[in-house]
């Protein structure tokens, strides 16, 4: 398979990925020459350590704008845990415009995942979830820039009064080989063949004023009959042919630090159907 086959006349793709490497890894010569290298006209920045908040943010304004100097022409996002709870969303409010500005953000995008404690049995120091994702959306709704909320199709529940306030929902559609246990098909129901395009469509029903992009994997997926490099391209496919031509991965890792041949190898085939 070549991505020629299924791209040919159709939009052309813009592509992100998040970067999820602390700034001793990224801000290296030779970790910027690869970021430059591959298609991105976004770079989603994760601020966050592991652990929700910004206490232990690995990313400080200093080291932001330093990457932003590195790369004038790309489009960064600073990506961000948003905990239900109110004292974490106090301390966001205290440092976002100072991160946003450093970085020459064009969108904050909150991480809704449950493990960034975004779900009704997190909530502290609010009535409900809709109250914290109000608070939240105020929070990150700063002049020009978009709002973003990233979350996996299994938690559009949890992550619903988030994702209804925001302009975007990166839906994170990664197809895996592997679910409970149970090795999956490509063209099961999580395979790359169908959960793409089945997840921009639920997306899109449940949350119709929301621009939708598809979160892709770029880490080691292999299937009985397919390998790496062609799961990448299956799912690409899958969300193209949904009409969604938005693509982030996860993540950046795979790409420049791993330097895993088979995703680089299929960027290189995006390049002439990628917006830059």
């Amino acid at each position: 398979m070549h991505v020629h086959d299924f791209l040919a006349g159709h939009a052309p793709l813009t592509l992100s990925t998040w970067l999820d490497d602390g700034p001793k890894v990224v801000l290296q010569d030779e970790y910027l020459e690869r970021v430059s290298a591959l298609p991105f006209k976004e770079l989603a920045v994760m601020v966050d350590g592991p652990k929700p908040g910004l206490e232990e943010a690995r990313w400080n304004a200093a080291n932001l704008a330093k990457l932003r100097a590195a790369f004038p022409t790309r489009d960064l996002i600073l990506t961000i845990w948003t905990p239900a709870i109110r004292h974490s969303l106090r301390e966001l409010e205290a440092k976002i415009v100072e991160l946003a500005s450093a970085l020459g953000a064009v969108a904050i995008e909150a991480d809704a995942e449950p493990a960034g404690k975004w779900a009704k049995k997190f909530v502290v120091g609010y009535p409900s979830l809709a109250a914290a994702a109000e608070d939240a959306m105020r929070i990150m709704r700063l002049p020009g820039l978009r709002t973003e909320v990233t979350v996996f199709p299994a938690a559009f529940g949890s992550a619903a009064e988030l994702v209804k306030r925001a302009d975007v929902l990166v839906s994170q559609n990664y197809a895996v080989a592997t679910h409970d246990g149970v090795a999956v098909m490509a063209d099961g129901k999580h395979g790359p063949e169908r959960y793409p395009k089945e997840s921009i469509q639920e997306a899109r029903h449940r949350f119709p004023l929301q621009k939708i992009v598809s979160g892709h994997a770029a880490y080691h997926q292999r299937f009985k009959t397919l390998a790496p490099d062609d799961a990448m391209r299956t799912a690409i496919k899958s969300a193209v042919g949904a009409g969604c031509n938005n693509i982030r991965f996860w993540a950046g890792k795979h790409f420049f630090r791993f330097k895993h041949s088979y995703a680089i190898e299929v960027l290189h085939e995006l390049i002439p159907y990628a917006v830059l």
